[in-house]
């Protein structure tokens, strides 16, 4: 039987968005991710940052729901163990985050760097194992 962890599904929510601060970051991967953008981050006028906070409450919202599925499939596969749940968010990663963002990289036509798209699906792998593992602990 699936049983749903709230608490669980929040803490990783939450961790999944602290990591994404981090990653693109200047201490992470943020400048080299806004170079390779052609995002000069002093050319960002007040006016081009308005919407941001939708965004981050729409992110936050993915995050939750990524959260449900991978406690939906930590609690119906009866997983333990950090290791586990470290294996089961790669696996998750794998089959439905990477296999979405190929095509989206493949089909963008401002055909940016190969290292965008491993900046950015990075940092969705570190997301969904850490939530994983989370979860498994929080169960």
């Amino acid at each position: 039987m699936i049983t749903f962890n709230l608490w669980a599904i929040l803490v990783s929510g939450i961790a999944s968005m602290a990591i994404g601060a981090f990653w693109y970051s200047p201490k992470g991967f943020g400048k080299m991710w806004m170079r390779l953008q052609g995002i000069n981050p002093d050319d960002c006028k007040p006016e081009q940052m308005k919407g941001m906070a939708k965004a981050y409450i729409l992110t936050f919202i993915s995050t939750l729901i990524i959260a449900t599925g991978l406690n939906a499939l930590i609690s119906g596969f009866a997983v333990v163990g950090v290791l586990n749940g470290a294996l089961l968010g790669a696996i998750a990663w794998f089959a439905f985050s990477l296999t979405t963002s190929l095509p989206a990289f493949f089909f963008n036509i401002k055909k940016p760097p190969v290292t965008v798209f491993f900046i950015e699906v990075g940092q969705l792998f570190v997301a969904w194992v850490v939530s994983g593992v989370i979860i498994t602990l929080l169960k």
